[in-house]
């Protein structure tokens, strides 16, 4: 199944549509990250696991972003997703406090995922699910480094779009050094696993055009 030729039905959501399908370059559109969304930061040292998640209820900042679809990608223009470091809950307010400095919040106040790409495989088990992997640039303490995530699911609805995934990261990808406490008796390892679940509603679509 090519996604160019069934982008009609598989991708609702982008209306790219009939302005797509009839050979028009670009659309614009207008998304808001819905309060459903997970961000999740899960960590580990030597006598604990932790984890941080994004508390979701805060309201988002809407993204305008273009879209380019080209065979079987979709090519993403000014798609980030900021995420205040001070909306994470880590559990208690000790690990709060030290998640917030280790990743420098008072000078690099968000985490922010910027998508670029969109790659389906042409595979999928209905109308509205395909398989895909998405290459996103991660932007922690003012360090970005991009990675190719494949999505353990992606869905689209009528107005939305939902996507889920994971990513393997570590303090040290981002300059950082993971935190101690206790005159260092706990150690946090370097490693970091980065999940997310992300409900993005379609809240315009403006006219399609050239880049």
């Amino acid at each position: 199944m090519s996604f160019s030729s069934n982008i009609v039905t598989v991708f609702p959501l982008l209306v790219l549509v009939s302005s797509i399908a009839y050979g028009q370059a670009s659309s614009h559109i207008t998304l808001q990250l819905s309060s459903d969304s997970r961000l999740e930061i899960k960590g580990s040292a030597n006598v604990t696991d932790f984890g941080c998640s994004f508390m979701s209820g805060h309201a988002h900042d809407t993204i305008r972003t273009t879209v380019n679809v080209t065979s079987d990608v979709v090519h993403l223009s000014n798609m980030a997703i900021n995420f205040p470091i001070n909306h994470f809950d880590c559990g208690n307010s000790v690990i709060n406090k030290d998640f917030r400095k280790t990743l420098d919040s008072h000078n690099h106040p968000r985490i922010t995922l910027d998508l670029t790409k969109i790659y389906f495989d042409g595979s999928g088990r209905g109308d509205n699910y395909l398989e895909a992997k998405a290459e996103i640039v991660i932007s922690i303490a003012g360090r970005s480094n991009k990675y190719v995530v494949p999505f353990d699911e992606i869905t689209f609805g009528e107005g939305h779009i939902s996507f889920t995934g994971q990513q393997d990261l570590a303090f040290s990808y981002f300059d950082l050094v993971p935190p101690t406490a206790l005159f260092g008796l706990v150690k946090v390892r370097d490693q970091l696993d980065v999940s997310f679940d992300f409900n993005l509603l379609l809240i315009k679509k403006g006219p399609s055009g050239p880049l």
